[in-house]
Protein backbone atom coordinates (compact mmCIF):
# COMPACT_ATOMS: atom_id res chain seq x y z
CA UNK A 1 0.00 0.00 0.00
CA UNK A 2 1.51 2.82 -1.21
CA UNK A 3 1.32 6.01 1.82
CA UNK A 4 2.86 9.50 0.81
CA UNK A 5 3.09 12.85 2.98
CA UNK A 6 1.15 15.81 2.30
CA UNK A 7 3.34 17.26 0.48
CA UNK A 8 3.86 14.63 -1.55
CA UNK A 9 0.56 13.92 -2.55
CA UNK A 10 0.07 17.86 -3.67
CA UNK A 11 3.15 17.76 -5.67
CA UNK A 12 1.36 14.63 -7.59
CA UNK A 13 -1.56 15.94 -7.78
CA UNK A 14 -0.64 19.44 -9.15
CA UNK A 15 1.49 18.04 -11.57
CA UNK A 16 -1.56 15.90 -12.69
CA UNK A 17 -3.94 18.27 -12.87
CA UNK A 18 -1.25 20.62 -14.64
CA UNK A 19 -0.22 17.50 -16.81
CA UNK A 20 -4.10 16.81 -18.23
CA UNK A 21 -4.70 20.69 -18.76
CA UNK A 22 -1.76 21.12 -21.38
CA UNK A 23 -0.10 17.77 -21.41
CA UNK A 24 3.16 19.29 -20.98
CA UNK A 25 5.98 17.69 -18.25
CA UNK A 26 5.82 19.75 -15.02
CA UNK A 27 9.05 20.56 -13.40
CA UNK A 28 9.98 21.94 -9.94
CA UNK A 29 9.92 25.81 -11.09
CA UNK A 30 6.59 25.29 -12.52
CA UNK A 31 5.60 23.73 -9.07
CA UNK A 32 6.87 26.31 -6.97
CA UNK A 33 5.22 29.27 -9.02
CA UNK A 34 2.01 27.27 -8.38
CA UNK A 35 1.99 27.32 -5.01
CA UNK A 36 4.11 24.29 -3.45
CA UNK A 37 5.67 25.89 -0.30
CA UNK A 38 8.93 24.03 -0.49
CA UNK A 39 12.32 24.72 -2.56
CA UNK A 40 13.09 23.25 -5.57
CA UNK A 41 15.61 21.04 -4.17
CA UNK A 42 13.27 19.67 -1.80
CA UNK A 43 10.38 19.18 -4.51
CA UNK A 44 13.02 17.30 -6.71
CA UNK A 45 13.54 14.87 -4.18
CA UNK A 46 9.83 14.41 -3.13
CA UNK A 47 9.29 13.79 -7.16
CA UNK A 48 12.20 11.80 -7.25
CA UNK A 49 10.64 9.84 -4.42
CA UNK A 50 7.51 9.39 -6.38
CA UNK A 51 8.86 8.56 -9.52
CA UNK A 52 10.61 5.10 -7.33
CA UNK A 53 6.99 4.47 -6.19
CA UNK A 54 6.36 4.32 -10.24
CA UNK A 55 3.50 7.49 -9.89
CA UNK A 56 5.49 9.80 -11.81
CA UNK A 57 7.86 9.17 -14.71
CA UNK A 58 11.00 11.27 -16.38
CA UNK A 59 9.54 12.61 -20.04
CA UNK A 60 12.29 11.80 -22.57
CA UNK A 61 12.63 15.58 -23.25
CA UNK A 62 12.26 17.57 -20.46
CA UNK A 63 13.71 17.07 -16.76
CA UNK A 64 10.14 17.71 -15.65
CA UNK A 65 7.87 14.72 -14.52
CA UNK A 66 4.49 13.15 -16.12
CA UNK A 67 2.27 10.69 -14.21
CA UNK A 68 2.32 6.80 -15.12
CA UNK A 69 -0.60 4.64 -15.07
CA UNK A 70 -0.28 3.62 -11.57
CA UNK A 71 0.09 7.69 -10.72
CA UNK A 72 -3.10 8.11 -12.24
CA UNK A 73 -5.06 5.67 -10.40
CA UNK A 74 -3.75 6.78 -7.29
CA UNK A 75 -4.90 10.19 -8.04
CA UNK A 76 -8.08 8.75 -8.65
CA UNK A 77 -8.74 6.53 -5.51
CA UNK A 78 -7.58 9.22 -3.23
CA UNK A 79 -8.45 12.91 -5.02
CA UNK A 80 -11.50 12.34 -7.60
CA UNK A 81 -13.49 9.12 -6.28
CA UNK A 82 -13.53 10.92 -2.70
CA UNK A 83 -14.18 14.47 -3.86
CA UNK A 84 -17.19 13.48 -6.07
CA UNK A 85 -18.46 10.42 -3.97
CA UNK A 86 -21.65 12.89 -2.74
CA UNK A 87 -24.08 15.45 -4.46
CA UNK A 88 -22.53 17.31 -7.57
CA UNK A 89 -23.48 21.31 -8.23
CA UNK A 90 -25.03 21.19 -11.39
CA UNK A 91 -24.35 24.17 -13.53
CA UNK A 92 -26.46 26.68 -14.59
CA UNK A 93 -27.16 25.99 -17.86
CA UNK A 94 -28.49 22.95 -19.04
CA UNK A 95 -26.39 20.91 -21.41
CA UNK A 96 -29.43 19.75 -23.61
CA UNK A 97 -32.34 21.81 -22.52
CA UNK A 98 -34.87 20.18 -25.48
CA UNK A 99 -38.21 18.57 -23.85
CA UNK A 100 -38.36 14.65 -24.53
CA UNK A 101 -40.68 14.29 -27.40
CA UNK A 102 -39.48 10.65 -28.83
CA UNK A 103 -37.25 8.94 -25.69
CA UNK A 104 -34.60 7.35 -27.93
CA UNK A 105 -34.07 10.53 -29.87
CA UNK A 106 -33.63 12.58 -26.91
CA UNK A 107 -31.28 9.81 -25.39
CA UNK A 108 -29.44 10.32 -29.35
CA UNK A 109 -29.16 13.72 -29.10
CA UNK A 110 -27.36 13.99 -25.59
CA UNK A 111 -24.63 11.70 -26.09
CA UNK A 112 -23.94 13.84 -29.03
CA UNK A 113 -23.97 17.05 -27.35
CA UNK A 114 -21.63 15.56 -24.54
CA UNK A 115 -19.31 14.01 -27.28
CA UNK A 116 -19.20 17.51 -28.76
CA UNK A 117 -18.28 19.35 -25.18
CA UNK A 118 -15.82 17.00 -24.16
CA UNK A 119 -14.21 15.39 -27.65
CA UNK A 120 -14.76 12.05 -26.41
CA UNK A 121 -16.46 9.36 -27.14
CA UNK A 122 -20.28 9.00 -25.07
CA UNK A 123 -22.07 6.07 -24.31
CA UNK A 124 -25.86 5.68 -22.46
CA UNK A 125 -28.51 3.46 -21.93
CA UNK A 126 -31.89 3.81 -21.82
CA UNK A 127 -33.30 2.99 -17.80
CA UNK A 128 -34.50 -0.85 -17.95
CA UNK A 129 -37.37 -2.09 -19.68
CA UNK A 130 -38.38 -5.04 -17.94
CA UNK A 131 -40.53 -3.64 -15.94
CA UNK A 132 -42.80 -2.29 -18.99
CA UNK A 133 -46.08 -4.13 -19.80
CA UNK A 134 -46.72 -5.13 -22.89
CA UNK A 135 -49.95 -3.65 -23.94
CA UNK A 136 -50.91 -4.55 -27.38
CA UNK A 137 -49.18 -6.16 -30.49
CA UNK A 138 -49.71 -5.32 -33.91
CA UNK A 139 -49.00 -7.36 -37.37
CA UNK A 140 -48.54 -5.81 -41.11
CA UNK A 141 -47.86 -7.95 -43.74
CA UNK A 142 -44.96 -7.30 -46.27
CA UNK A 143 -45.62 -10.40 -48.42
CA UNK A 144 -46.52 -14.02 -48.10
CA UNK A 145 -43.15 -14.53 -45.83
CA UNK A 146 -43.20 -11.51 -43.86
CA UNK A 147 -45.13 -9.46 -41.71
CA UNK A 148 -44.14 -6.75 -39.32
CA UNK A 149 -44.53 -7.08 -35.59
CA UNK A 150 -44.87 -3.53 -33.44
CA UNK A 151 -44.62 -4.46 -30.06
CA UNK A 152 -46.58 -1.65 -28.10
CA UNK A 153 -45.07 -1.08 -23.98
CA UNK A 154 -47.02 1.17 -21.47
CA UNK A 155 -44.82 3.84 -21.35
CA UNK A 156 -44.89 4.67 -24.92
CA UNK A 157 -41.70 2.23 -26.32
CA UNK A 158 -42.43 0.74 -29.80
CA UNK A 159 -40.09 -2.18 -30.52
CA UNK A 160 -40.45 -3.37 -33.95
CA UNK A 161 -39.26 -6.54 -35.37
CA UNK A 162 -39.54 -8.38 -38.95
CA UNK A 163 -40.98 -11.79 -38.50
CA UNK A 164 -40.38 -14.98 -41.78
CA UNK A 165 -41.14 -18.06 -42.06
CA UNK A 166 -44.92 -19.12 -40.82
CA UNK A 167 -47.36 -19.73 -43.14
CA UNK A 168 -50.23 -17.31 -43.10
CA UNK A 169 -52.79 -19.35 -40.66
CA UNK A 170 -49.20 -19.92 -38.13
CA UNK A 171 -48.75 -15.65 -38.07
CA UNK A 172 -52.49 -15.71 -37.16
CA UNK A 173 -52.04 -17.84 -34.62
CA UNK A 174 -48.83 -15.97 -33.63
CA UNK A 175 -51.32 -12.92 -33.07
CA UNK A 176 -53.66 -14.72 -31.23
CA UNK A 177 -50.65 -16.37 -28.79
CA UNK A 178 -49.42 -12.95 -28.11
CA UNK A 179 -52.61 -11.14 -27.72
CA UNK A 180 -54.44 -13.86 -25.56
CA UNK A 181 -51.25 -15.28 -23.12
CA UNK A 182 -48.34 -12.28 -23.64
CA UNK A 183 -50.54 -9.11 -23.84
CA UNK A 184 -50.96 -7.38 -20.19
CA UNK A 185 -47.41 -8.99 -18.96
CA UNK A 186 -43.90 -7.26 -18.33
CA UNK A 187 -40.93 -9.16 -19.54
CA UNK A 188 -40.04 -11.36 -16.98
CA UNK A 189 -43.80 -12.78 -17.16
CA UNK A 190 -43.33 -12.85 -20.59
CA UNK A 191 -39.72 -14.85 -20.36
CA UNK A 192 -41.61 -17.66 -18.00
CA UNK A 193 -44.72 -18.25 -20.10
CA UNK A 194 -42.64 -18.21 -23.68
CA UNK A 195 -40.42 -20.77 -21.61
CA UNK A 196 -42.12 -22.60 -19.91
CA UNK A 197 -45.73 -22.77 -20.63
CA UNK A 198 -46.35 -22.00 -24.64
CA UNK A 199 -44.19 -24.98 -25.55
CA UNK A 200 -46.41 -27.21 -24.02
CA UNK A 201 -48.91 -26.58 -25.85
CA UNK A 202 -47.88 -24.51 -29.08
CA UNK A 203 -48.74 -27.83 -31.01
CA UNK A 204 -52.83 -26.85 -30.60
CA UNK A 205 -52.50 -23.48 -32.02
CA UNK A 206 -49.13 -23.74 -34.80
CA UNK A 207 -48.78 -26.10 -37.77
CA UNK A 208 -45.04 -25.57 -37.28
CA UNK A 209 -45.25 -25.36 -33.24
CA UNK A 210 -40.97 -25.31 -32.94
CA UNK A 211 -40.43 -23.11 -35.40
CA UNK A 212 -43.16 -20.69 -33.60
CA UNK A 213 -41.70 -21.32 -30.18
CA UNK A 214 -38.41 -19.99 -32.25
CA UNK A 215 -40.00 -16.64 -33.78
CA UNK A 216 -41.48 -15.86 -29.97
CA UNK A 217 -37.56 -16.67 -28.68
CA UNK A 218 -36.59 -14.07 -31.47
CA UNK A 219 -39.04 -11.47 -30.75
CA UNK A 220 -38.85 -10.84 -26.98
CA UNK A 221 -35.48 -12.66 -25.61
CA UNK A 222 -32.53 -12.53 -28.64
CA UNK A 223 -33.28 -8.64 -29.34
CA UNK A 224 -34.01 -8.33 -25.93
CA UNK A 225 -30.81 -5.85 -25.05
CA UNK A 226 -30.51 -2.67 -23.55
CA UNK A 227 -31.03 0.43 -25.52
CA UNK A 228 -27.76 1.59 -26.72
CA UNK A 229 -26.60 5.14 -27.65
CA UNK A 230 -23.18 6.22 -28.55
CA UNK A 231 -21.89 9.48 -30.13
CA UNK A 232 -18.14 10.69 -31.10
CA UNK A 233 -16.88 6.98 -31.65
CA UNK A 234 -13.98 8.15 -34.09
CA UNK A 235 -13.48 10.69 -31.32
CA UNK A 236 -11.06 8.36 -29.73
CA UNK A 237 -8.67 7.55 -32.74
CA UNK A 238 -7.89 11.47 -32.15
CA UNK A 239 -6.18 10.44 -28.92
CA UNK A 240 -5.47 6.45 -29.31
CA UNK A 241 -1.81 5.83 -28.64
CA UNK A 242 -1.82 3.22 -31.28
CA UNK A 243 0.95 3.41 -34.06
CA UNK A 244 0.35 -0.67 -35.68
CA UNK A 245 -1.56 -0.70 -38.84
CA UNK A 246 -3.05 -3.65 -37.22
CA UNK A 247 -3.99 -2.45 -34.38
CA UNK A 248 -5.70 0.52 -35.19
CA UNK A 249 -7.74 -1.56 -38.03
CA UNK A 250 -9.06 -3.75 -34.82
CA UNK A 251 -9.59 -0.35 -33.17
CA UNK A 252 -11.73 0.77 -36.28
CA UNK A 253 -13.41 -2.78 -36.14
CA UNK A 254 -15.07 -2.29 -32.98
CA UNK A 255 -15.70 1.44 -32.92
CA UNK A 256 -17.23 0.30 -36.88
CA UNK A 257 -20.05 -2.32 -34.93
CA UNK A 258 -22.21 -1.35 -32.45
CA UNK A 259 -22.77 -4.91 -31.29
CA UNK A 260 -18.99 -4.50 -30.36
CA UNK A 261 -19.16 -1.09 -28.96
CA UNK A 262 -22.15 -2.67 -26.73
CA UNK A 263 -20.17 -5.38 -25.55
CA UNK A 264 -17.30 -3.31 -24.29
CA UNK A 265 -19.46 -0.89 -22.40
CA UNK A 266 -21.38 -3.63 -21.13
CA UNK A 267 -17.90 -5.59 -19.55
CA UNK A 268 -16.26 -2.50 -18.38
CA UNK A 269 -19.45 -0.42 -16.77
CA UNK A 270 -22.64 -2.48 -16.64
CA UNK A 271 -22.09 -4.04 -13.32
CA UNK A 272 -20.44 -1.36 -11.60
CA UNK A 273 -21.60 0.60 -8.45
CA UNK A 274 -23.12 4.08 -9.05
CA UNK A 275 -20.16 6.27 -9.86
CA UNK A 276 -16.31 4.28 -11.36
CA UNK A 277 -13.12 5.18 -13.43
CA UNK A 278 -11.99 2.42 -14.91
CA UNK A 279 -8.23 3.43 -16.85
CA UNK A 280 -5.72 1.05 -18.92
CA UNK A 281 -5.31 -2.60 -18.13
CA UNK A 282 -8.77 -2.79 -15.86
CA UNK A 283 -10.45 -2.13 -19.26
CA UNK A 284 -9.41 -5.68 -20.51
CA UNK A 285 -8.07 -4.89 -23.96
CA UNK A 286 -4.96 -3.97 -24.92
CA UNK A 287 -6.15 -1.76 -27.95
CA UNK A 288 -7.34 0.76 -24.89
CA UNK A 289 -4.72 0.75 -22.38
CA UNK A 290 -4.12 3.88 -22.57
CA UNK A 291 -7.82 5.19 -22.15
CA UNK A 292 -10.08 6.06 -19.51
CA UNK A 293 -13.79 4.99 -18.73
CA UNK A 294 -15.73 6.86 -16.34
CA UNK A 295 -19.54 5.54 -15.81
CA UNK A 296 -22.59 6.53 -13.66
CA UNK A 297 -25.84 5.27 -13.03
CA UNK A 298 -28.59 7.27 -13.03
CA UNK A 299 -32.18 6.48 -11.68
CA UNK A 300 -35.70 6.95 -12.63
CA UNK A 301 -38.46 6.55 -10.56
CA UNK A 302 -40.00 3.14 -11.01
CA UNK A 303 -38.63 3.05 -13.67
CA UNK A 304 -34.98 1.23 -13.38
CA UNK A 305 -31.65 3.11 -14.14
CA UNK A 306 -29.67 3.60 -17.23
CA UNK A 307 -26.04 4.34 -17.46
CA UNK A 308 -23.88 7.35 -18.61
CA UNK A 309 -20.59 6.67 -19.67
CA UNK A 310 -17.39 9.16 -20.97
CA UNK A 311 -14.34 7.40 -22.82
CA UNK A 312 -11.10 9.15 -23.36
CA UNK A 313 -7.53 9.57 -22.69
CA UNK A 314 -6.23 8.15 -19.56
CA UNK A 315 -4.50 11.73 -18.76
CA UNK A 316 -7.81 13.18 -19.35
CA UNK A 317 -8.99 16.73 -16.91
CA UNK A 318 -10.70 14.49 -14.67
CA UNK A 319 -11.94 17.52 -12.78
CA UNK A 320 -13.58 18.91 -15.65
CA UNK A 321 -14.66 15.39 -17.07
CA UNK A 322 -16.13 13.87 -14.32
CA UNK A 323 -17.61 17.41 -13.21
CA UNK A 324 -19.28 16.96 -16.40
CA UNK A 325 -20.19 13.59 -16.62
CA UNK A 326 -22.39 14.12 -13.26
CA UNK A 327 -24.11 16.97 -14.53
CA UNK A 328 -25.14 15.48 -17.37
CA UNK A 329 -26.49 11.99 -14.90
CA UNK A 330 -28.45 14.41 -12.95
CA UNK A 331 -29.87 16.52 -15.87
CA UNK A 332 -30.75 13.18 -17.22
CA UNK A 333 -32.65 11.76 -13.84
CA UNK A 334 -34.74 14.83 -13.76
CA UNK A 335 -35.76 15.08 -17.38
CA UNK A 336 -36.33 11.49 -17.81
CA UNK A 337 -38.52 11.66 -14.23
CA UNK A 338 -40.44 14.39 -15.52
CA UNK A 339 -41.02 12.70 -18.64
CA UNK A 340 -42.50 9.07 -17.42
CA UNK A 341 -44.42 11.61 -14.52
CA UNK A 342 -46.26 12.92 -17.63
CA UNK A 343 -46.64 9.56 -19.39
CA UNK A 344 -48.24 7.60 -15.85
CA UNK A 345 -50.25 10.98 -15.73
CA UNK A 346 -52.01 10.25 -19.10
CA UNK A 347 -51.99 7.05 -18.99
Amino acid sequence: MIVLKDRQLDILNLIIQMYTQDRQPVGSKALVTHGINASSATIRNDMSTLEKMGLLEKAHTSSGRIPTMNGLRFYIDHLILPEHSGETNVHKEKLLPDAIEQLDSFLQKYVERLAQLTHFTVFATAPDTSLQLLTSVQMVPLNANQQIVLLIKDKGQVESRIVTGLSQSDFASLHKVIEDYLVGNSQAVITSIVKTTLPQFAHQYFERPVDAIDILYDLFFSDNQERFFVSGKLNILEYSHLSNHDDLRNLYHILSVDSKMLEFFQENAQEDPIFSIKIGEELGNPLFSEMSLLSIKYPVENHGSGRLAILGPANMDYLKTVSLLKQAAAELESSLNEYYRYLDAIQ
